[in-house]
């Protein structure tokens, strides 16, 4: 096994443990509360109601799926999809909300965004990375692979 094989398995073990511990400090933490006043979830475990489901690397049109599990509506004004691997960032547009129970997806691509899809992320993802969701305060809000 040549040398970079083996330093890029080690990094990839070193950002996983990275990630898991930023998770187990939000567990320890009760989660992440929301901080836009326009979202009637203030104060709430923002964790359990925005969810990232998954992100799409075996396809041209890459993309990662998240998901309003909650009952009101999240304004993702500020909020911020980030590619932990790559350190590349997405910014949500201003105004976008998710609706209790739907979905948006984040694409790599060009395309006209809409309420169900967003375009020009310029985020290429791949089996190891990690995406990482954070809200307008900068707090986790949710990560995938689920296990971190």
């Amino acid at each position: 096994m040549s040398i970079l094989r083996i330093c890029m398995q080690r990094w990839d073990i070193l950002a996983i443990l990275v990630a898991i511990s930023i998770g187990i400090s939000i567990a320890a933490n009760g989660g992440v509360a929301a901080q836009n006043n326009t979202s009637s979830n203030v104060g709430t475990n923002m964790a359990s109601k925005i969810s990232i489901l998954s992100v799409n690397y075996t396809t041209e049109d890459q993309a990662v799926e998240i998901a309003n599990n909650g009952t009101s509506n999240i304004s993702f004004t500020g909020w911020k999809l980030i590619n932990m691997m790559k350190a590349k960032t997405y910014s949500f547009p201003a105004g976008f909300s998710l609706i209790p129970g739907t979905t948006v997806k984040v694409h790599s691509g060009q395309g006209n965004d809409t309420s169900t899809d967003l375009y020009n992320s310029k985020q290429a993802w791949g089996k190891t990375d990690t995406a990482i969701l954070k809200d307008a305060s900068g707090k986790i809000v949710s990560s995938y692979p689920k296990s971190l």
